[in-house]
């Protein structure tokens, strides 16, 4: 019970002080003494308070069950959060085997295509290129000639010779103009005749589709020093002469069928063979070391790379050429645009083994994450629930050490020792305290305990504007 005095004063504040009033001054020094002691020698501590509430500790029970079922379910056993990962290092060769024969009406003739001609070029990293429809233009020589009445350029076409600026390249075609109209084109110098590039339809190279692929893929884990490759150890020689890839049967056969990558990928062969594409041939290496290396094996899929419903530039092309003397000397040429099926490997893929520092880190984590069931109850308890305030008084208590006060004749010494710990006096007006302004020798005393809805706090050498009256506790 806390015994408080009212005296007429000449004083503007009321000053609250535990035996008389201060200075201003020296209360403000007071304050900044205190909040810097407050900054520097301050330590908090949890205060457990067991609360027997349905809706509280189901709650709890239910985020922590979330929490336990995520560490548990996906760290742990989906991401297999207890192991050391190192990714995978990849190189990839590939050998392609086939025979085409093409007939008249195809520019060249009779003619025989194995895998030197149709595969440009030999050799890529990572990536082939095989041809699948051709544009030729055969026994080409440097001379004058018409130009190309399909060339996309407003100037190939002609009336008179005026239209047909000598020296002046066409634009988008296939040489420089020499003065002269010629057939309803302006005549160039170039190699002749030129091409004329109409697309084959269906295309010319039939049979490519049954084109096979040998793929080698060597990969390496750096950090777990294991080297693997796609051509297993228990395969023989005589089942890669005969087997074929498939997703089922044989889905670690390195053997692949051009159709069959076009068709895993839910694309039409024909389709793509006509203007060319690129697929995407993927690998991938997902290796749990904590098992044999034996059971690290490869997944294969695919994927168209472009879009088949551009308008402008679609498909894949390039035009090369064969260079030959014919028996007068002349230089020739046999001009060819090739559309085909570029390939390209993309190689994935992680390895993974047990190690007790990730398992430690990823557990500990998992326990700090518990505490979010706290902080969600003490959440809903401090800012949601109608008795918040009743939770609030019983949560946070403050307590200080008594070489914190200057004063020894604080309460906090007791029988004339210290008492280590103290809870600290906190004050309040009542709201309704009635004064006698008419009688300055008034004398009026009352008691302040915490059940009267009571104003904000005055501590000690705290102040307040009133009229001639100074607030004194004893």
């Amino acid at each position: 019970m806390i015994t408080v005095d009212f005296h007429a004063a000449s004083s503007c504040d009321v000053m609250a002080s535990p035996m008389q009033s201060k200075p201003l001054m020296s209360t403000w020094i007071t304050r900044c003494l205190d909040i810097g002691a407050d900054f520097l020698f301050a330590y908090e501590t949890p205060k457990i308070i067991n609360i027997r509430s349905k809706k509280i500790g189901a709650i709890h029970r239910l985020v922590q069950a979330a929490i336990v079922a995520y560490v548990i379910g996906y760290v742990f056993i989906w991401s297999k959060g207890y192991q050391e990962v190192d990714h995978v290092e990849s190189s990839v060769v590939t050998k392609v085997k086939g025979l085409i024969r093409t007939a008249p009406p195809y520019p060249l003739n009779t003619h025989i295509w194995d895998s030197i001609d149709f595969v440009i070029p030999p050799q890529e990293n990572n990536a082939f290129f095989i041809a699948t429809n051709l544009i030729a233009a055969p026994d080409q020589v440097q001379a004058d000639c018409p130009e190309d009445g399909n060339v996309n350029s407003p100037n190939v076409r002609c009336r008179v010779d005026a239209e047909c600026p000598a020296g002046t390249a066409v634009i988008n075609g296939n040489g420089f103009r020499t003065g002269r109209c010629s057939n309803g084109t302006c005549e160039i110098s170039a190699w002749c005749p030129t091409e004329q590039d109409i697309l084959p339809h269906p295309p010319n190279l039939a049979g490519s589709e049954n084109f096979t692929v040998l793929v080698k893929n060597h990969i390496m884990f750096p950090k777990f020093k294991l080297k693997r490759r796609n051509i297993l150890t228990s395969l023989n020689a005589s089942y890669l002469a005969t087997c074929r890839f498939h997703p089922v049967t044989d889905k670690y056969c390195p053997i692949f069928v051009m159709k069959d990558i076009v068709q895993n990928a839910g694309e039409d062969y024909t389709e793509m063979s006509s203007r060319g594409g690129v697929m995407g041939f993927i690998i991938e290496w997902n290796c749990d070391l904590d098992f044999s290396s034996e059971y690290c094996l490869p997944e294969y899929k695919f994927r168209r790379m472009d879009n088949k419903e551009d308008t402008l530039a679609k498909g894949w092309n390039f035009r090369y050429a064969h260079y030959w003397t014919d028996e007068y000397g002349q230089g020739r040429r046999t001009m060819l645009k090739a559309y085909g099926i570029r390939v390209v490997f993309n190689v994935y893929g992680s390895a993974g083994r047990f190690s007790a520092v990730v398992f430690a880190m990823n557990l500990g984590s998992g326990i700090g994450l518990l505490g979010m069931a706290t902080l969600l109850c003490d959440f809903i308890l401090l800012h949601c629930l109608k008795n918040k305030n009743k939770f609030k008084k019983h949560k946070f208590i403050r307590l200080e050490s008594n070489f914190l006060k200057r004063n020894p004749r604080d309460p906090a010494h007791e029988n004339g020792k210290p008492n280590n710990w103290r809870k600290e006096q906190v004050y309040r007006k009542p709201k309704n305290t009635n004064i006698d302004m008419r009688n300055t020798s008034a004398f009026m005393q009352t008691s302040l305990d915490d059940s009267n809805g009571l104003d904000p706090y005055i501590r000690a050498g705290d102040s307040f504007p009133c009229k001639e009256y100074t607030l004194s506790l004893r």
